[in-house]
């Protein structure tokens, strides 16, 4: 899996990190899932966790998505 490097301010100092850019693609209802087993699961004291709004997609995709997130 590739990495990113990541630039940060963390605890009042400047940081540079490799970390891995993990995308999860879900359906706004089940955002609060997703956050609850992230902030679980994940080392980090504070990963970052954004939601972005879709407003607009190709037909089928999101066809698919709403087929296959419960």
């Amino acid at each position: 899996m590739d990495s990113i490097e990541s630039h940060f301010a963390w605890k009042k100092k400047l940081c540079v990190e490799k970390e891995c850019l993990v995308l999860i693609k879900t359906k706004k209802s089940q955002f609060s899932k997703v956050r609850d087993f992230i902030l679980k699961n994940h080392s980090y004291e504070v990963p970052e966790i954004i939601m972005v709004p879709v407003e607009k997609g190709f037909k089928n995709y999101l066809k698919w998505i709403d087929e296959v997130v419960s």
